[in-house]
């Protein structure tokens, strides 16, 4: 098997998601595989990253690769940075839905224009599979910038709404308010991959090609920088609670303080109903890790 750089790369990115898969795994077991929550579609952006890579290096590995190979191959390729976009999206909605629920009506907005984008992406990818006329490559050309530009409107929108998010950071609980950081940290490395899709959908014959640019620009660009995003997620994924315990949390969401004046939403604390009538709620927490966490 001759593989060129590229192929040497998709080696590595094998190598590479295969532990992160398992980890992704276990993380969306924890929370749940509700798409809203985010951890199911960060699980999808590592399968495909996976299943691509195995496709990239069979396509190499053949003198004569399938048009239905090359196909799927392109597809994959155009999905790729659509799930990590949209489970962003999905976690700066779960904070905006505890701190600022009147901006759900914008992120509705930005999770249709981040799915116009996947859609496009996936036609213009399919387009410019080899194989297929100039006129049909031209169209798959021009629904890629497309869908680029949509992928850097969603990214602005989301970032300047996690901005927000820090002016209410105090309504979060504290384990919230170190997902928000993280989600900080993760974006700076999001937007050079998005960045990187842009300039290859712009000049698709040039060194910002994923498959035929320059390799290097290629790692630096994009893979290190979406892995290092996962990273970051996974362990974001560790360390909030997990759904049970962000059941009981939320049915006392409208409540305000833990023990020693820790602002968590709006209202009441936590040894006081919202409604004003009694409730046994340290009985409750005491049966979960975070609840006896926060009791002490």
């Amino acid at each position: 098997m001759t593989l060129n750089q590229f192929g040497k790369l998709a080696i590595a990115e094998i190598v590479f998601y295969i532990p992160i898969i398992v980890v992704a795994f276990i993380v969306t077991l924890r929370h749940g595989f509700n798409r809203k929550a985010g951890w199911v579609l960060l699980l999808s952006f590592a399968v495909i990253r996976f299943v691509g890579s195995i496709l990239a290096v069979v396509a190499q590995d053949e003198a004569n690769p399938s048009s239905t190979l090359l196909t799927v191959a392109g597809i994959l390729q155009a999905l790729g940075l659509s799930p990590l976009l949209l489970a962003t999206f999905a976690f700066i909605s779960k904070l905006v839905d505890m701190t600022l629920p009147h901006l759900s009506r914008l992120l509705n907005l930005v999770r249709i224009i981040l799915v116009v984008g996947l859609i496009l992406a996936i036609i213009g990818g399919t387009d410019q599979t080899p194989g297929n006329s100039q006129s049909s490559q031209n169209d798959g050309h021009t629904l890629s910038k497309v869908s680029s530009i949509l992928y850097l409107v969603g990214y602005l929108a989301l970032f300047g709404v996690h901005v927000l998010l820090w002016s209410v950071r105090e309504d979060l609980p504290a384990v919230y308010r170190k997902f928000l950081l993280h989600i900080s940290i993760a974006l700076p490395f999001l937007a050079v991959p998005v960045l990187y899709f842009i300039l290859g959908s712009f000049k698709p014959n040039s060194k910002f090609s994923p498959t035929t640019g320059d390799w290097r620009i290629y790692l630096v660009m994009d893979l290190i920088m979406e892995y290092i995003v996962v990273c970051i997620y996974i362990v974001s994924g560790i360390t909030i609670p997990h759904r049970e315990e962000e059941a009981i949390i939320s049915t006392y969401n409208q409540g305000a303080t833990y023990d020693q004046g820790t602002t968590y939403g709006r209202g009441a604390t936590y040894n006081q109903a919202p409604t004003g009538e009694p409730f046994q709620l340290q009985d409750i927490l005491g049966k979960t890790r975070i609840g006896r966490r926060f009791m002490g």
